[in-house]
């Protein structure tokens, strides 16, 4: 028994050489490696990169082959890839190991963590020029306050992870981590190695999926849809993870107003979910009705190969993680359409997942236009000339000629004494529109409100934002990222120490506009500082997820 366990695994090693060899010969540089006898190994490390990416991403080699970062001066860092769909940054380090039985040493995953935090804090001290010219997608990425980064870690060993390497893991990701959940860490070995040199391409998702009261479409494509059970969309969502979701715009992200209005229909009226929500569609590569049941369409179960959800992931995610939750079912019901590829042109799966995501999205915005302040607002402008839009498809082509509903949001969310609105105008801004007979939303947009007011008081927002973003080119590493995510509580706290109520007199917008921008300059650098003292190792962008976080940093900052 020892004797075949020994053998299997080099050649399965072989095996996993022939498959990078088969995807990845055309795509992968290895020229950069000056001695020649050690460009084989370099070529199958920066495979495992490869593989790993295309299997998590479902990108094709090609693709997965240029985000290879592998090479001097790489700081344990050989591969970056930017998902420009799902707020996703991947960090991939790689170990080639042809003896399996060989493990990977404390020291190799410190560099790559190491590596890891100083990209993370915007410092490219050492790295090679190809992560430098990486940056700036990276950056872009990490702006956004929902992005998630997954450090991922891939080796040909068989060999578990030590203790070491674990408590050395842990402590990067409690220290990451604050205060917001923002990185992740996977360990992939040989087995996992294994299965993604024979999938090649991500492999089919082939289940049976039960239908209620279903129906079928045949022309000119083949369809169904009907009811199916919240239970089994967690199961599926448990089982495959985002992998259910690889065609989809988006995976499930998990900390949204969207999704907590999910999760409370779910808690408070699971019988009415069917009427509530909008429903799931998927593709398949094929789907077909079993027998049983004859003619019946009361319940069905269909043969569903290639199954891929391309509307609804954050239907589904949030469902599954309720369901985790409460450790039990619900008796909740959800719409679900099955659209088959079969016979359908060649573009015709990436066009109906366009359209799937960009049509008839009725969102709390459009509920907006039924306000009559918001048409108040707009004719009292108008007679000023200046351009007032709140319906969504309506747009102002020129700044400087007049604004819309998103600016008018954060611009009164941040002039406002409560924090918790210009945090919502930062993450949630459309939990400011869910409902236009209560607060937040009437304490924003109300009687008070005059259209000059408010549009000069959007004036000096833009000329604040700007100000902020060249402040933040002046700054490198983690401090070139305080103001970026750190932009909208900058703002609230600026006009929370300038009189603004001056803006209601026209004469005065330009005082008003000079004082915030001072107030800017020294509310920035005291922000720094303070934050350079107190939370030395927090990521900004994590700071800035968490509200009493920032109470705090408010106190501090309008007291110094």
């Amino acid at each position: 028994m020892t004797w075949r366990l020994i053998v299997t695994k080099p050649v399965v090693i072989r095996q996993i050489e022939g498959a990078a060899n088969n995807l990845y010969s055309e795509h992968i540089d290895v020229s950069n490696i000056s001695n020649a006898n050690f460009r084989e190994d370099a070529f199958h490390t920066r495979s495992l990169v490869a593989l790993y990416l295309q299997d998590t991403n479902n990108i094709d080699p090609a693709e997965a082959a240029a985000c290879i970062t592998d090479g001097p001066d790489d700081q344990g860092v050989d591969g970056i890839y930017v998902h420009p769909n799902h707020n996703r940054i991947f960090f991939v380090q790689a170990k080639w190991r042809k003896n399996p039985e060989s493990g990977v040493s404390l020291s190799e995953f410190n560099r790559f963590r190491d590596g890891v935090e100083k990209l993370i804090n915007g410092n490219l001290d050492g790295f090679s020029e190809d992560i430098k010219t990486r940056y700036n997608e990276i950056l872009a990425a990490l702006t956004n306050i929902d992005t998630k980064i997954t450090v991922a870690f891939v080796t040909t060993s068989a060999q578990k992870i030590s203790e070491h390497i674990e408590k050395s893991a842990q402590e990067f990701c409690a220290k990451i981590n604050a205060y917001s959940e923002l990185i992740e860490i996977e360990w992939r070995n040989l087995e996992d190695i294994i299965n993604f040199a024979r999938a090649s391409v991500r492999p089919d998702i082939n289940e049976t999926i039960l239908l209620q009261n279903f129906g079928r479409i045949t022309e000119p494509f083949e369809s169904y849809f009907g009811v199916v059970s919240t239970n089994d969309l967690a199961k599926l969502a448990e089982k495959y993870g985002n992998a259910l979701f690889s065609d989809n715009l988006r995976y499930f992200l998990e900390d949204s107003d969207v999704n907590k209005g999910i999760a409370q229909t779910l808690h408070d009226y699971p019988g009415y979910f069917w009427y509530y929500n909008n429903g799931v569609t998927a593709i398949c590569s094929s789907i077909k009705k079993q027998p049983q049941g004859g003619g019946s369409t009361e319940v069905g179960l269909f043969n569903v190969e290639g199954l891929t959800i391309i509307n609804g992931a954050q239907t589904v995610g949030t469902i599954a993680r309720f369901i985790k939750a409460q450790e039990s079912g619900t008796d909740a019901k959800v719409l679900m359409r099955i659209i088959s590829l079969e016979g359908t042109p060649i573009q015709f799966s990436s066009d109906v997942t366009k359209a799937n995501n960009t049509q008839n999205d009725l969102t709390a915005i459009d509920f907006v236009s039924q306000d009559p302040q918001q048409e108040r607002l707009r004719i009292e402008l108008a007679k000023h000339g200046i351009i007032y839009v709140y319906r969504r498809g309506d747009s102002v082509s020129n700044p400087n000629q007049g604004f819309d509903i998103r600016t008018a949001t954060v611009a009164l969310a941040c002039s406002k004494s409560e924090l918790r609105l210009a945090v919502f105008a930062k993450r949630y801004i459309s939990s400011l529109w869910s409902n236009i007979k209560k607060e937040p939303y009437t304490t924003l947009f109300n009687d008070s409100v005059s259209g000059l007011y408010l549009w000069n008081l959007v004036q000096v927002t833009r000329s604040v934002d700007q100000h902020i973003l060249q402040a933040a080119d002046k700054f490198e590493g983690r401090e070139r990222l305080i103001p970026v995510h750190g932009n909208r509580f900058l703002l609230h706290c600026i006009f929370n120490s300038v009189d603004i109520s001056r803006l209601k007199n026209n004469s005065e917008l330009k005082s008003v506009t000079i004082d915030c921008i001072n107030a800017a300059d020294t509310l920035l650098a005291k922000l720094i500082e303070i934050i350079n003292m107190e939370y030395s190792t927090a990521y900004p962008g994590n700071i800035f997820k968490n509200q009493e976080r920032q109470s705090d940093l408010k106190r501090r900052l309008l007291e110094a």
